[in-house]
């Protein structure tokens, strides 16, 4: 909600400076929200969860203790 808020006013600035004649469509909200490509991926099984983990673990130096 705050995302469209956000872009609809970055809409409304955007279309009040635009120049008709170089873009003919106005601007919409959704031009200016991110995009939420995590919300759009797939479920993962949890060996992929546990990949991820590992990596992310590796990443910040941990180290994998098995039991």
């Amino acid at each position: 909600m705050l995302d469209y808020r956000t872009g609809l006013i970055c809409a409304v600035i955007a279309n009040v400076n635009r120049n008709p004649k170089k873009r003919h469509t106005p601007f919409k909200p959704s031009d200016f929200m991110p995009k939420r490509e995590f919300e759009e991926s797939k479920v993962q099984n949890p060996e992929q969860m546990m990949q991820k983990i590992k990596l992310i673990n590796a990443a910040m130096g941990g180290k994998v203790q098995e039991r």
